[in-house]
């Protein structure tokens, strides 16, 4: 009986997100995100049909209308390397705000194979990392802690997994 209430509400929560106007946007679109630079920013999500939507980054702004299935999608011009941003996608005058970064939890070595906080950005599909400590990088690991905090994820959501370069 608990569960049959417990799965009204979450419908009845779900369906009146959806009928409010608000837009859904998939996982990928978190707090906080990674945007690549260099490259056209596709944003994309569902709305309730004929919903106005308006998409801003910065001083970059598109908008279009919700299709008749809800979904809609715009795309914004290319980053340079830089941030955070301020994504805000509003619909029906509902705005989601999402924070951009750039990925963290990652650490490179030199030869000697002592490991230093690495800054990092997106470049394409590949995340370039640097630090001023390490002059001639070895060896990389990612979320390479006891409780790591994992800032990339896939299309699906997914997080990377913890790796490190360093043979074992």
């Amino acid at each position: 009986m608990r569960l049959n209430r417990l799965l009204t509400v979450v419908a009845v929560a779900w369906i009146s997100t959806i009928c409010s106007g608000q837009a859904s946007l998939p996982e990928i679109f978190r707090d906080p995100m990674v945007l690549q630079r260099n490259m056209p920013i596709p944003v994309w999500g569902k709305a309730t049909a004929g919903a106005a939507i308006s998409v801003m980054l910065s001083e970059a702004k598109a908008s279009t209308t919700a299709a008749a299935d809800g979904s809609w999608r715009v795309e914004l011009p290319a980053r340079k390397e830089g941030g955070p941003y301020v994504l805000d996608v509003t619909a029906d005058g509902k705005t989601t705000t999402i924070t951009s970064t750039n990925p963290y939890g990652f650490e490179i070595a030199g030869a000697d194979n002592v490991f230093h906080p690495a800054m990092s950005s997106v470049e394409g599909d590949t995340v370039a990392l640097s630090s001023p400590l390490v002059k001639d990088e070895k060896n990389v690991r990612y979320g390479w802690r006891e409780y790591p905090q994992l800032s990339l994820y896939n299309l699906a959501g997914l997080p990377a997994s913890p790796f490190s370069t360093l043979p074992q």
